[in-house]
C-alpha cells in the first residue's frame, strides 16, 4: 500500500509488479527492521495473488476507477436481467463464469492469463450479444443507433485476431522452447557444449526471454567462458531482477576473480531471499579466495546456525564445508 501512495494516480506502470515488487522486496530486507515470519517467507514474487491490488499498483486510481466502473455497470446490467428473468439459459451460465473469475482476482491472478483474460471479455461479449436493444448515442448533436450484438461480434473478433497474433507468435518460437528444454536436460546431465550449441540456436527467438538468458548464462559459465555469460546475464538483468540471476552474475564475477562485484552479487541474491543458504555460502567461497579468511569464517558460522527449510544432498555439503572452514586454522 505505501507504494500506491507514491504514485496513486497513473501507478508504476502496467506489468511492472513483478520487477519493482522484487527489488522492494531486496530493499526492505537490506534495511534490517524485519522479522523472523518475513524473512522465512521471503522469496521470488511475480504476481500479487490479488488482480485488484495489482491492477491499482500498476495503473494507479485512474485505471482502477476506469475498470471498477465498467465490470459494475457489467454487473448491474447482469443482476437486472437475472431479477427479471430476461435472462436465457446460456447467458446465465456465462454470467456465473464472470462471476466466478471476478471473485478470483481478490486472492489469484485471472487478469495476468492472456488465455483467462481473453476467455473473460469473450463470455462478456457473449452475454451482451443476448440484448437485441438498440443504443443511442448523442455524437455532436446527431443521434446514431446500432445494436448491442455489433459490440459482441467486435469484442470477439478483436480477441479473435489477438488469439490469432499469439499463436502465431507462439508457433514460430516453439521449436527454440524445444532446443532451450532440451539444453537443460543436457545442462542437467553435465553435458554443457552440447547444451550451449541448443542455447545458440534458440538464441535468435528467445533473447528477450530473462529466465532463457538465465539458463544461458549458466550454461556458459559451465563451460567457462565467463566473459560471454556476463554478457547474457547482464542483458537478462536489463529485463528483469531474479534471485538466479544475481546468483549467476556472482558466480561468474568469481570465475573471473572480480571478487568485489561478486561479493555485491552474492549479497544481492541474499536480500532477495534472505533466509536461504546458497548465497551466504558463495559469499563465504568469495571471501575464502580473496583471502579474507576471518570474514569467511565469519560468514561460516552464520550458514552452520541457520534452520536449513528442506534437507538435501547439496545443503549437507554446504554444511560439511562449512565446518570444515571453520575448523582449518591456517
Amino acid at each position: 500500500m505505501p507504494k500506491i501512495e507514491e504514485k496513486p494516480l497513473l501507478g508504476w506502470g502496467l506489468g511492472s509488479f513483478k520487477n519493482k515488487y522484487n527489488v522492494w522486496q531486496s530493499e526492505y530486507f537490506k534495511g534490517k527492521i524485519y522479522n523472523s515470519i518475513e524473512k522465512t517467507n521471503a522469496g521470488y514474487v511475480t504476481m500479487a495473488y490479488n488482480d485488484v491490488v495489482q491492477i491499482t499498483l500498476e495503473t494507479g486510481v485512474i485505471g482502477f476507477i476506469l475498470l471498477s466502473s465498467w465490470l459494475i455497470l457489467k454487473a448491474r446490467h447482469i443482476l437486472k436481467n437475472i431479477r427479471e428473468r430476461k435472462m436465457q439459459f446460456l447467458p446465465a451460465g456465462l454470467s456465473t463464469s464472470i462471476i466466478a473469475i471476478l471473485c478470483c482476482t481478490l486472492v489469484s491472478y485471472p487478469f495476468q492469463s492472456l488465455p483467462t483474460l481473453m476467455f473473460f471479455f469473450i463470455i462478456m461479449a457473449l452475454v451482451d450479444n443476448t440484448n437485441r436493444d438498440i443504443i443511442n448515442v448523442a455524437w455532436k448533436h446527431k443521434s446514431l443507433s446500432y445494436r448491442k450484438p455489433l459490440l459482441a461480434r467486435v469484442a470477439i473478433l478483436f480477441a479473435s485476431c489477438g488469439t490469432v497474433i499469439m499463436l502465431y507468435s507462439e508457433i514460430q518460437k516453439y521449436p527454440s522452447y524445444l532446443y532451450w528444454r532440451q539444453a537443460n536436460t543436457y545442462q542437467l546431465n553435465a553435458d554443457p557444449e552440447r547444451a550451449k550449441g541448443l542455447f545458440l540456436k534458440a538464441y535468435e527467438n528467445l533473447n528477450d526471454n530473462a529466465d532463457f538468458l538465465i539458463d544461458f548464462g549458466n550454461c556458459l559459465i559451465d563451460n567457462g567462458e565467463y566473459n560471454a555469460a556476463l554478457n547474457v546475464l547482464n542483458k537478462s538483468y536489463s529485463l528483469t531482477k531474479s534471485y538466479n540471476q544475481y546468483l549467476a552474475l556472482g558466480t561468474a564475477s568469481q570465475r573471473l576473480k572480480q571478487y568485489a562485484r561478486a561479493d555485491y552479487w552474492f549479497r544481492q541474491a541474499n536480500y532477495f531471499i534472505p533466509d536461504a543458504i546458497y548465497p551466504l555460502y558463495s559469499l563465504a567461497l568469495t571471501k575464502q579466495m580473496s583471502g579474507d579468511i576471518t570474514g569467511a569464517k565469519e560468514l561460516a558460522k552464520m550458514i552452520i546456525s541457520k534452520k536449513v527449510k528442506i534437507k538435501s544432498s547439496l545443503s549437507n555439503k554446504i554444511m560439511d564445508e562449512m565446518r570444515s572452514l571453520l575448523n582449518d586454522t591456517n
